[in-house]
């Protein structure tokens, strides 16, 4: 009902109805009607908002992996064919970026630990039937030629950017990617969280997820508390004296032996 309409109601029924409780009757449904109206356009600010914010994340991810010839990415069919995933299918979704190539020997070591922790993460994901977690991985990789990435590709069970896009370089540009594997993660709102996915992978393999700053910290408080069972001295076998247990120091609290 408009401004309009309402008005011409509210006058025609104050005009016929004279009785005092009538007055009272078109009164209490006056002050209904706009606390209705008041509902409605909060309700409709709230999905403006929520429509807003979600354009934004599109936005976001349209401009690292899409661009004005792609608006998707590749994935695995069960023929062995590839399939387009549209970019905008990814929103709300924690993404690795993983930057590789199968010429890269780390990276030929790294892959299998990575499809490894990848598997777990999307079973335990699955398992908490959590519709607002959802974990993916895009290659980009840095293949010499269609064939390799082909060859490379095909035991990857995530998605992936056409071999040769132009976008490759300019996320390796964006994300100062000085060298391969690297494991970039960009969280649900289409913010970077971290560059270093990798170490995270290699230090605390699933646990790592969702890689936030908050999870390590966690991840290191429960390292740390463990470590404090363990003995300050240790010996080898290969040593004639005792070796000091320490933690690395840089981030990732791992624990090694010192010799001193």
């Amino acid at each position: 009902m408009t401004w309009k309409v309402f008005h011409v109601w509210l006058c025609c029924n104050l005009i016929i109805v004279k009785e005092k409780r009538h007055y009272v009757m078109v009164l209490n449904l006056f002050i209904d009607m706009v606390f209705k109206l008041i509902l409605l356009v909060k309700r409709g600010w709230s999905n403006c908002m929520w429509l807003k914010e979600k354009s934004l994340k599109i936005k976001h991810l349209l401009i690292l992996l899409a661009n004005n010839h792609r608006d998707y990415v590749l994935s695995h069919t069960g023929t062995g064919l590839l399939t387009q995933v549209p970019v905008a299918s990814l929103v709300g979704k924690t993404i690795g970026l993983y930057f590789s190539a199968g010429w890269c020997v780390p990276c030929t070591k790294f892959t299998p630990k990575l499809i490894n922790v990848y598997q777990i993460i999307k079973q335990e994901l699955a398992e908490k039937q959590d519709p607002h977690e959802n974990f993916e991985i895009v290659l980009v990789s840095n293949d010499r030629d269609q064939e390799s990435f082909d060859s490379y590709y095909n035991i990857m069970p995530w998605l992936a950017l056409p071999f040769g896009d132009p976008e490759i370089k300019n996320l390796a540009r964006h994300f100062d990617v000085q060298g391969i594997p690297c494991l970039v993660i960009i969280g649900p709102d289409g913010k970077t969280i971290t560059i270093h996915g990798r170490n995270l992978i290699n230090l605390y393999q699933e646990n790592a997820y969702p890689f936030t700053a908050s999870k390590v910290e966690q991840l290191e408080k429960q390292l740390e508390e463990e470590a404090k069972d363990l003995p300050n001295l240790v010996h080898h076998e290969g040593h004639h004296h005792g070796l000091n247990l320490v933690s690395d120091g840089n981030g990732g609290r791992a624990l090694h032996l010192l010799c001193l």
